[in-house]
């Protein structure tokens, strides 16, 4: 029985599944003997943003993007800012888009106001559509356009290593600085940082977001161990200290923006570039 076990190798989860079976993610199966996404294709949200709202301050600031996203995700997280798709699995209803009409529609887009610099993948989580993104980024390359991730981090080094060529732009969830408050929303800290590092060594524009949950991550020390850290790769780093509000499972009250704003002067004694975020 356990010769049919495949492992998804994707992400740290290392999900071991039987024939037919899917994964922590809802987006990933044994299908065939072979792990295989779900959400191929499968468009749940398609928009054209502006690029601050990925959030992107410093990557070509002022220009609109192409935003798509799917279902599924490979954390748990009670606040989900985007639970309707995020944790939604393959009954949701999509509307299938081939690699090639999404370029196609992101170029259309680029030729007409107010613009297009290509597509950002976001939304649910973005690396659980990995072939999907791997087959489209080289057609959005071809004809100009960038390739945005706004992404969780949770990916493993090999197939992050495989993808970085093709991405330009990143926004990281940094979403904690502890290794138990990470295994509760169901993620893994270090896989998270090493996509951080690893993006930011291959060239890839990089910002970072970490949203403020009270009790769970708003103290002074960790912010300013998170800062620190981070500007040991750059100083140049962006980091977005974005607000919590009531979402999905959880009900406590907003985060008190005179909590972002200490925050925000904590991360500025290491970091050149800190912004507000849903203030």
């Amino acid at each position: 029985m356990n010769a049919a076990l495949v492992t998804c190798r994707l992400c740290p989860h290392a999900c071991r599944l039987g024939a037919g079976e899917t994964g922590f993610c809802r987006a990933r199966a044994n299908i065939g003997g072979t792990i295989r996404p779900k959400n191929y294709g499968r468009v749940t949200s398609l928009a054209l943003d502006p690029i601050e709202k990925k959030p992107l301050y410093h990557f070509h600031p002022g220009g609109f993007i192409l935003s798509v996203g799917s279902f599924g995700c490979n954390l748990a997280c009670p606040f989900c800012q985007n639970a309707s798709i995020a944790m939604a699995d393959a009954s949701i209803e999509t509307e299938n888009v081939s690699p090639a009409q999404l370029a196609a529609l992101a170029e259309d887009l680029s030729r007409r106001p107010p613009g297009n610099l290509g597509v950002a993948f976001t939304y649910n989580e973005p690396l659980l559509s990995y072939e999907y993104i791997m087959d489209t980024a080289p057609l959005l390359h071809a004809v100009g356009l960038k390739v945005v991730l706004v992404t969780n981090g949770m990916i493993c080094a090999e197939p992050l290593a495989r993808l970085l060529p093709h991405v330009d732009a990143m926004n990281i969830d940094l979403k904690a600085w502890h290794t138990d408050t990470y295994r509760r929303l169901g993620g893994d800290l270090e896989a998270v940082k090493g996509t951080i590092v690893r993006a930011v060594a291959h060239g890839v524009h990089v910002e970072v977001t970490t949203l403020v949950v009270p009790t769970m991550n708003d103290s002074t020390e960790d912010m300013d161990e998170e800062a620190h850290w981070l500007s040991t790769l750059s100083p140049e780093i962006p980091l977005h200290i974005s607000r919590y509000f009531p979402r999905h499972r959880m009900t406590t009250p907003p985060t008190p923006i005179s909590t972002i704003d200490r925050l925000i002067e904590i991360a500025h004694r290491h970091l050149h570039h800190v912004h507000r975020g849903n203030c």
